[in-house]
Parts: C-alpha cells; structure tokens; sequence
C-alpha cells in the first residue's frame, strides 16, 4: 500500500514537471514565434525601407535632371532677354540717333512717342511734343490728308506724300511724310517719318526761275538775232537779188558789158553778206573753238576785241594745254570771256562819258 503510495507521488511528480516543461516548451514556441514575428516585421521594414530609399533616388535623379533643364532654360532666357535688351537698346539709339524726324500715334492721331529730331524740326520739347495730336503739327491745308492715310493704310503697310508742317513759333517746313502701320507695345500703331525738304524745295523753286529766266533770255537772244538777220543781211540780200535780177534783164537785152558791170558792182554786197554771217556765227559760237581750240580761240577773241576797242589795253596769257582743257569747259570759259570783255567795254563807255 504504501508502495502505490510513493509510485503515485511519483507519478504526480513526474506529471508535475512535464507539465512545466510543456508550459516551458510553449513559451519558447510563444517566444520563437514573436521573434520570427518581428523579424517579418523587421524584414518588411528594411524592404520599405529599401523601397523608399529607391524612390528617393530615383525622385531625387528626377529632380537633379529637371533642375539641369531648368538652368539650361533659365541660361537660355538669360541670354534672349540680354539679346533683346540690346536690340532694344540698338532700336533706342537709332531711334534717337535718326536724322528723320520720327513720331509713333495711336489710331486716333495722338503722339505716344516721338525722337530728339522730331523736336528740333517742330520746335517743341519732348514732353510739350507727346502731349499733342499729329493734326497740330500740320498745317490746315494738309488736315485732309489724314484721312487718306488712313485709307491708305487699310489697304497697304506704308503710304507716302509731301506736305506742310507748322512748328511751335508759326513757321512752316515742306516734308516727304512717310506712315507705316505696325504693333507697339502690343497694340496697333502708326510710325511716321517726316523729312525736311524745305531746302530742296526752295531749290526746287530756284531752279525753275531759272529755267523761266534761261527761257526769257533765250527767247530775246532769238529776237535779236531775227532783228539783226533782217536788218543788215536781210538788206544785203535784197541789194544783191535785186542787181542779179537787173544784170538778168541786161542779159536778155543783149547788154553783157552792163550785166558784167552790175554783177561786178554786186559782189562787194554778197561779200558783205558773208562776212556778216561770219560774224554773227563767230558771236553766237567759233568754229574755232572745236578745231582749233580755247587757247587759240581766247588770243583771236582778243584781237578781234582790240580792233573794235583801240583804247582798252589787253594781254593775253595762256599758260594752260590746251589738252587739260575738258571740251564741256571750253565754252564756259569762251562765254565767261565774252561777258566779261562786254562788261569792260560798257564799263570803259560810261566812264568816257562821265
């Protein structure tokens, strides 16, 4: 009995210390099992760690290359702004620096912008000048021709024509205005250019006074050339026409002795004749002057000069070729010393008189 006693003992013993070692074996396996837990958790920490670190780089390479386009864009704006900062300073000093006179208007006619010249040319400064409509600057006549610009350049970009302007002291200039339509700032505008042509215009007008005066003088230089063929060759001519005609008469009266003696009477008035032609054509121009030349010409002048003008001393010098003498020049130079030996012997005249 009591050695069922001592085996049961036993046996609970036994029993008690399975029990512990299976409670033992269980917290290991609860211990094991949280350690492969945080060792998941570990793994999958590292791996989104590693994913994360991946997508860092890879934004991060993104990024580097998107700030290198960046500074090539920034670069490349860099240098277009300093280009057209220079081009728009090119414009600027251009603009200034025109010897035109230049005016930016809006549609309406005002002056939105106008160059130094501009001011100069009209007499304004640049603020009194902006603050202005372009019909102040022309003159009333000419208002009419605004509104053919402005057909004008509906059709076409420029338009050109001359006209009057007004300047700030009352004063007018002709100028070849010039109107082109372009963007300014954004918006339509027109550029006008203005030339003065004030001198070219009096020029202009000089110049066919001249021509009046060049045709009033050629005109009475014909009438005395008529006068004069008529009163000393045309007599002539009649002298001689009417011996002919009375030696043709003697002739057919079988009179040779009398029309010998008419015709021979006549020749001195046909000599006569000639050598007025002569003359008259050496006045008007010598035909030694293309062969002979103007030195040549010059010394005859002369002596012819000094046989109708005894008391006029003269000297001739000639030390010029005759070949560094241009043919055009010649006749300027014979037509200068025709006025000049005429102006001398009017001179000498008066002075007689006096």
């Amino acid at each position: 009995m009591k050695k069922s006693h001592d085996q049961l003992q036993l046996l609970e013993q036994e029993t008690a210390e399975l029990r512990q070692r299976i409670e033992e074996y269980a917290q290991r396996e609860m211990l094991w099992r949280r350690i492969e837990q945080d060792l998941k958790e570990k793994q999958e920490e590292y791996q989104e760690r590693d994913e994360l670190e991946l997508r860092v780089r890879e934004r991060t390479a993104a990024l580097q290359e998107a700030a290198s386009k960046l500074a090539v864009e920034i670069e490349e704006r860099k240098q277009a702004e300093k280009a057209v900062r220079e081009r728009k300073a090119q414009y600027c000093g251009i603009f200034d620096a025109v010897s035109d006179g230049l005016l930016i208007l809006d549609l309406n006619g005002a002056i939105v912008e106008c160059n130094p010249e501009a001011c100069i040319m009209h007499g304004y400064t640049y603020e009194e000048l902006v603050a202005r409509y372009v019909t102040d600057l022309v003159h009333p006549d000419y208002h009419n021709q605004g509104e053919y610009f402005s057909a004008q350049l509906k059709k076409k970009r420029d338009v050109q024509a001359e006209s009057v302007h007004v300047r700030k002291d009352g004063t007018t200039l002709s100028v070849d205005s010039k109107a082109i339509q372009f963007d300014y700032r954004g918006t339509p505008h027109i550029l006008c250019i203005f030339r003065d042509i004030s001198v070219y215009k009096e020029a202009d007008h000089a110049l066919r006074l001249l021509s009046s005066k060049l045709l009033s003088v050629e005109e009475h230089e014909k009438a005395r050339i008529a006068r004069e063929l008529h009163d000393s060759f045309g007599q002539t001519l009649t002298a001689v026409k009417f011996g002919i005609e009375h030696a043709v008469q003697q002739l057919e009266n079988n009179s040779a002795d009398s029309a010998t003696k008419t015709l021979t009477a006549v020749t001195p008035l046909h000599q006569q004749g000639v050598e007025k032609i002569r003359k008259m054509s050496m006045k008007l121009r010598p035909t030694m002057l293309d062969t002979l030349g103007i030195v040549s010409t010059t010394k005859w002048f002369m002596q012819e000069f000094k046989k109708v003008h005894p008391h006029i001393r003269t000297r001739v010098e000639a030390p010029v070729r005759e070949e560094a003498v241009r043919k055009p020049l010649k006749l300027t130079l014979y037509r200068i010393l025709q006025e000049a030996t005429n102006n001398i012997a009017k001179q000498k005249l008066l002075l007689n008189d006096f």
